[in-house]
């Protein structure tokens, strides 16, 4: 998992971030948190989020498809929606998620797929 480059948060810093293949990214409000979405298509698909204080990238959210020899590091399609403060200690993070990218139809988006959220965890 090697995504670099360099991104300018709202305020004009410039920062290290993650972006080779990625489909869409946010910002937590708070600017620590650059988050962003990776499908099969790109490499190993998830929610990803780059911490700009500590300087760690990790996956957040993981694909569950992981039977097609064709993606063998999962064949699910991920897009952001939304990030929110959860609490004092994560983020609520909503998103799409389509079981298999060989079956999206972009033409039906979001409306088809429900929006999943999880919590991340600083």
């Amino acid at each position: 998992m090697t995504h670099v480059a360099i991104v300018k948060r709202a305020t004009g810093e410039t920062v290290f971030a993650i972006t080779d293949g990625i489909l869409n990214w946010l910002w937590t409000s708070d600017g620590r948190r650059f988050l962003y979405a990776v499908p099969a298509v790109y490499g190993v698909p998830g929610i990803y989020s780059f911490d700009t204080e500590l300087g760690t990238n990790r996956r957040e959210v993981s694909p569950r498809t992981m039977s097609d020899s064709a993606y063998p590091d999962g064949a699910d399609w991920f897009a952001l929606c939304s990030v929110s403060r959860a609490d004092e200690a994560g983020y609520a993070v909503r998103f799409l998620r389509v079981s298999h990218v060989d079956s999206v139809d972009e033409a039906r988006l979001p409306g088809a797929v429900p929006i999943e959220v999880d919590t991340i965890r600083r």
